[in-house]
This record gives structure tokens, sequence and C-alpha cells, in this order.
């Protein structure tokens, strides 16, 4: 895809599509907002509460609980994601009510098994491997987030799937309200990492069972001849089980990496990693609410013969649009990274800076392996999206002796957001290329990339102006990059205006941001080349 051809915007098919996606995204980034916001604001008391030591147990209980709920919901969610959008577009609605009640029947008995061999080892993992036993309970208790977390993500699948946008923002509204309150409550009350953790439970407990209640009163007045059908879990797992085992390759070889900086390191440098790998996660407000409406989307598109035929041009403009969004803040973050850092979290976490700058580096890298993973699901590529994770997770686990011992906390940071990331796409964009002929176009990204870094130059000299002063300076340079970014980005030709009109149109239903957007656009087309 070129900045001169025609774009997305000049086909019917495709904006009609791309403004399905976007009213479905927008769903889903409102309530992340909101996630963003709340959780954010706890999660900076949190962490200044406990300190990088008791984060650090926190976050190496959560890394066990993990490891054995690896498999995680079984490959379900996506599953429900991506044949509930094809059965809804049949009227089939028995069928979807069907689905619904058998995967979650299956996902019920999964996560209490896991659970119950999760709290048995629980105490043998604080014993064994990290040599402190007295957080045993700790780690115990930290097991009953694999049955919480794998509905709660389940159910809001389903949401998503079934297109319920207000409900949808109602239940991430609801979790995360509950989950920031409650973990700062507990955190003044002085149960430690037992804080965050009862935060996190009552959340997903409270939100998951109201967003039952909605799916199932959605389903009123629909007599299914039978229920739970046992029968029909084996076609189920065969789809979903390849899904779930390319997770489960990524998800094990993650929470072991922290069992091992935790056996290697002390729980101070646990406590900076974890801080940084909790802030990737909440990376997802600006990017997993295009990714979590593209699975359904792409479905839909690849159902559609005309669309079937666009599917390469439409994957494309999904993560060159993310990424005109993401870049300048990407920058933003590597290069005031201790500013950042400190500001927010304190300076006793004296190693975050230099995390969360690997970690901006990979960001790029992990919102193509996310786009192309939901890509590759609506193919039905599971088993090759199952061999490039598992390669990827071989890889990462294979050089923790190595890099872990040398480099601690830093050499994980690099191992994780930006070697192994960078492996996986290639591998990716190999199969999918070899097989459907889609490629990824580099030149809009190489565009859009160097736009970000040199706006992001003006930065450098904020830095010597406003010195120490660390919160007048974070406030000019996002100022900066307000302004700059969008000049550096028509003069370098990542966008003309064809593709800002197209982002105007895409994006003009999401709450707030459409009419930043709009602003935006607008601003960017005055230095357009007449």
């Amino acid at each position: 895809m070129r900045a001169d051809k025609a774009p997305l915007g000049e086909d019917n098919q495709s904006v009609s599509l791309g403004k399905r996606t976007a009213k479905s995204a927008s769903a889903i980034l409102v309530s992340r907002a909101f996630t963003f916001v709340a959780v954010g604001l706890s999660f900076i008391f949190i962490v200044r509460l406990l300190g990088p030591s008791t984060y650090g147990i926190y976050t190496l209980a959560l890394a066990m609980a993990g490891t054995v709920g690896a498999l995680g919901d079984f490959g379900l969610s996506s599953m429900v994601m991506k044949f509930i959008p094809q059965t809804i577009s049949r009227h089939n609605m028995k069928e979807v009510r069907s689905i619904y009640v058998n995967s979650l029947a299956v996902l019920l008995i999964e996560t209490m098994a896991f659970s119950i061999l999760s709290v048995i080892l629980g105490s043998m993992i604080a014993t064994y491997m990290l040599h402190d036993a007295q957080y045993s309970y700790v780690f115990q208790i930290a097991s009953f987030n694999i049955v919480l977390s794998m509905l709660y993500v389940f159910t809001y699948s389903t949401l998503i799937a079934l297109g319920r946008n207000r409900q949808i923002v109602s239940i991430v509204v609801m979790q995360s309200a509950i989950q920031a309150v409650l973990s700062v409550i507990f955190a003044l009350l002085g149960f430690g990492a037992l804080a965050p953790l009862f935060g996190l439970f009552i959340g997903y407990a409270v939100a998951t069972v109201y967003a039952h209640m909605l799916i199932m009163k959605g389903f009123a007045g629909i007599r299914p001849t039978k229920g739970i059908e046992t029968k029909r879990w084996k076609p189920m797992l065969k789809f979903s089980l390849p899904i779930s085992l390319s997770v489960v390759a990524g998800t094990f070889a993650t929470n072991i990496s922290l069992l091992v900086l935790g056996y290697f390191t002390a729980s101070f440098v646990v406590g900076n990693f974890g801080l940084t790998f909790k802030f990737a996660n909440m990376f997802d407000v600006f990017l997993g609410a295009i990714g979590a409406a593209l699975l359904p989307a792409f479905s839909i598109a690849l159902a559609s013969k005309e669309m079937r035929k666009k599917i390469t041009e439409y994957y494309n403009y999904s993560v060159y649009f993310a990424l005109i969004f993401a870049a300048p803040i990407i920058l933003y973050l590597i290069i005031l990274s201790t500013p950042f850092s400190y500001t927010l979290f304190g300076s006793v976490y004296s190693l975050a800076p230099y995390y969360i700058s690997a970690m901006s580096v990979g960001i790029i890298l992990i919102m193509i392996t996310a786009y192309t993973t939901n890509l590759m699901v609506s193919l039905g590529m599971v088993k090759s999206l199952l061999k490039a994770n598992v390669m990827g997770a071989i890889i990462q686990i294979a050089l923790l002796p190595v890099l872990i011992p040398l480099f601690q906390g830093l050499g994980l940071a690099i191992l994780m957001f930006v070697l192994v990331p960078a492996i996986v796409d290639m591998l990716f964009l190999r199969s999918i290329n070899r097989k459907f002929k889609i490629s990824l176009d580099a030149k809009p990204i190489l565009k859009v990339t160097l736009a970000a870094i040199v706006s992001s130059l003006f930065i450098l000299p904020l830095v010597y102006v406003f010195g120490g002063a660390n919160i007048p300076l974070l406030i000019a340079a996002f100022v900066e990059q307000l302004f700059v970014y969008p000049i550096m980005l028509v003069l370098i030709g990542g966008v003309d205006k064809r593709i800002l009109e197209t982002i105007k149109g895409i994006t003009w239903s999401i709450p707030i941001l459409g009419r930043i957007v709009e602003y935006l656009v607008f601003y960017a087309t005055l230095f357009l080349r007449v």
C-alpha cells in the first residue's frame, strides 16, 4: 500500500467494513479509555504504596498462576469471536446460544482443574524456586486468577462477537472501577501483595456474573432442543485448541521468564520489571480496541468473495492506521522514559526507565503480531500460528539462562519485547505470504516511523531547557508532538489528503477521539502540497 494509491476510503465495501470495525472498536475504546484512567491511577497508587520488593512478590504470584493456567480458555474466546458473527449472519440464534453454552461448560471444567493444580504448586514454587516460603499463601490465593480472569475474558469476548457495544462498555467500566477502588482500599488497609489480587478478583467476579446475565437475557424466548451437548465439544476443541496452544507458548514463556528472573535476582528487580510489564499491557487501550474488532471484521470480509480479494489491503490499512496513532507515543516514551517513570512511579523504581525504553521499541512489533494473529485465525491458519509461537517460546526460554544472569531485567526486557516479537512476526508474515500471497507493505510503515522519529528530535532541546523539571518537560514534549508530528507526517509522505479523509471517516463515531482526530486532520491538511 502506498499513500499515492487509491485508499480504503475510495471503496464502498471496504469503507463500510472499516466503519463497522470502527464502530465496534469505538465501544471497546471508550471502555478501555476508562480502564486506562481508573486502573492506571490505581496502578500508580499501588506501586507507590507497596514498593518494588512487595510489588515484585505480587508479580511473581501472578506469574506462577499464569504458568499453570497458560492454556487459558482453550482458545474458546477466539472461537466465539470467529463463529458467532458468522452464525448471526445466517440468523441462527439457537446455534449461537449453543456455541456459548457449550463453550462455557468446557471453560468451567478446565479452569477449575488448573486452579486446583495451581494451589497445590503455589507453596512449592515459593519455597524451592524463590527461596521464600513465607509468601506461599500469596501464591496459593493468586491461583484463583485462573478461573476468574478466563471467565471474564470469555464473556467479554462473547459480547464483542454479539455486537453488544453498550454492554461491552458497562462490563469493562464495572470491572475496572471495582478493581481500581478496592485495590487501593486493601493496600491502605495493609494487605500488602494481596491488595491488588483482591481488587482484581472481586472486579472479575462481579463483571463476569453481570456479563453472563446480559448474554443469557439476549437468548430469552429461544428454546433450543438441547442444552449442553458433550458431542459438540470435540469439534469445538479441534478448532480452538491449536489457537490455545499457540497462546500457551507465549504465555508459558512469559510467566516462566518472570519466575526465572525471580530466581536469579532480588524481588526489587522483579518489581521494576513487573511495573514495566503491567504498563506494556495497558497499551492495549491504544491498540487492543482495534485488534479486538479485527477478528470479527476479518471473518466477515472473508465470508464475501469481493471483500476476500481485498483482505491484503484491509490488513495493511489496519496496521498502518494503528501505527499512525501509536508511533509518536512510542518515541515520546523512549526519549522521556526516565522523567516519565520517576514522575508516575517514583525514583525508587530506578530500573524501570531502562525497561520502559526497551518495551517502547517493541510496541510496533507487538502490534503487528496482534493484528497478524487475528488475520491468521480468520484464515484458519491455526497450525501455522501454533508453529510460529512455539518457535518464539523455545527461543525465549533457551536464552533465559544466558541473558538474565548477564543483564538481569534489561536482558529479559530486550528478549521479551524486541527479539522474540521480531522473530514471531517474520514467521507469521512468511506463512501468510506463502499460503495466501498476503504481505505487509513496509514502505508506509517506514514513512510513518520516520515522521515520528524526526518530530521526536524536537524534544531534545526541551530536555536541555527544562532540565530536572519533569512535569513541565513532559507537558511541553506532549504539546510538541501534537503540533509537529502531523506536519512531519505530511511532509515525509506518510499520509496524503485521501488518507487523511479516510482516517476522519472511520473514526468519526469514536467519542471524544473522533473530534480530536477531526481537528488534527484539518491541521495536517494545511501543510499538504498544493
